[in-house]
């Protein structure tokens, strides 16, 4: 069975599973100390992950996502709690649709590893551009430890937690040898979609490119992960 972004939101908008993360309240006492209001979430899936937590907040919140499907489920999921979105549809790997300095504060969880090197660095270009300076940047990252191999199979390989009780089992993935950090999943799980695995140094690295205090932090969604993310805190 195939599962994807696309079709989670589609026929459960109002899903909070593998695809939509719990770590906002982190960045909340970076945002408070900034007086930051108006914030925009990039690649925003069905909102619980960041638009609607900032929401509740009292937060300004602006977002878009690639998927229509999502665009609905944030839509209709701001609405059962009254608020109101400004939302669009767009390709986070793509210029946003914001004027330069635009934001307080920029977001993107669980979404900018979904691509190819060149595409995260376009996308960390474009949440400086459209980021005031002094403002604020968080983002999560895959971490290249999450990332383990079988040398029975010779297959890489992360542990993901399926079915409604939330077994952990193995799902295997396809390097890509021009950017070894780069694979594909293997079967049903988020076909066709990339995922780029960034170490420590790396993220580091990247990051310095576009922002300055940069510090990262290791975050998990329950206790019992077999791994974590990376999330970013970074000032313009």
């Amino acid at each position: 069975m195939k599962k994807t972004h696309e079709e989670v939101w589609k026929k459960k908008p109002g899903e909070k599973s593998v695809f939509v993360s719990n770590f906002v309240h982190h960045t909340l006492p970076a945002l408070k100390t900034k007086s930051a209001k108006k914030i925009l979430d990039v690649a925003c899936g069905n909102g619980f992950g960041v638009a609607i937590p900032l929401l509740r907040e009292g937060y300004d919140v602006y977002a878009f996502d690639k998927w229509a499907s999502a665009i609905n489920a944030v839509k209709l999921n701001c609405k059962k709690e009254g608020f109101k979105i400004k939302i669009r549809k767009r390709d986070m790997f793509k210029k946003f649709p914001y004027p330069s300095g635009f934001f307080d504060a920029t977001y993107c969880f669980q979404a900018i590893y979904h691509g190819t090197l060149e595409n995260i660095l376009f996308t960390l270009s474009e949440m400086k551009r459209v980021t005031k300076k002094g403002g604020l940047v968080f983002l999560t990252f895959l971490p290249y430890e999450a990332n383990y191999y079988d040398k029975k199979s010779k297959k890489h390989f992360i542990y993901v937690y399926s079915g409604k009780k939330g077994v952990l089992k193995k799902s295997y993935m396809r390097q890509i040898p021009t950017q070894p950090h780069l694979f594909y999943f293997l079967g049903g799980w988020e076909p066709r979609v990339p995922h780029y695995f960034s170490s420590k140094e790396e993220l580091k690295c990247m990051l310095n490119q576009f922002f300055r205090e940069v510090k990262l932090k290791k975050v998990r969604k329950k206790d019992s992960d077999k791994w974590f993310f990376w999330l970013a805190s970074c000032k313009v």
